[in-house]
């Protein structure tokens, strides 16, 4: 051991491979492929959605995680996801109740057919409000592209 430690070149070596090791994980970190999806998503839904339910969805995408906010017959939502695969967007989404502030939690699915629509849907997380826990609903989506391409 001792022999091992007193040589440069052994150092030398361990420094090189070191090095390489650190400059892969930097060169995969960097790369536009994400490493945690190994995808990309088809459609950005950046912009504003119309659904069944009277109300406008104010989407934003970054990468693969989508923010939004819909605010409709006094209700307010909150949603937060991520793609899982090329066309479909799984997470949360928080609801309150405008008149009683009753804040409820539900799970989503959002599956695009096109760049100009998507179908979701939804289950209950708990029972805090007035959708019960595990109850299930599902709407179609349309980009209104009016308001989507609009300059403010």
């Amino acid at each position: 051991m001792r022999i091992l430690i007193s040589k440069p070149r052994v150092w030398a070596w361990f420094f090189v491979v070191a090095l390489v090791g650190v400059m892969a994980i930097i060169a995969i970190r960097l790369s536009e492929t994400p490493v945690y999806g190994q995808f990309t998503p088809a459609y950005d839904v950046s912009g504003v959605w119309r659904c069944k339910d009277p109300g406008l969805a104010d989407y934003y995408q970054n990468g693969i995680e989508v923010r939004a906010v819909i605010v409709n017959r006094g209700f307010a939502h909150l949603m937060s996801g991520k793609y899982v695969n090329p066309t479909t967007i799984e997470g949360v989404l928080v609801r309150r109740n405008r008149s009683n502030g009753c804040v409820t939690q539900m799970s989503f699915t959002f599956t695009l057919t096109s760049a100009d629509s998507m179908h979701g849907e939804f289950a209950g997380r708990d029972a805090n409000c007035d959708i019960p826990a595990g109850s299930r609903s599902s709407t179609d989506y349309t980009r209104d592209k009016a308001l989507s391409d609009a300059w403010y």
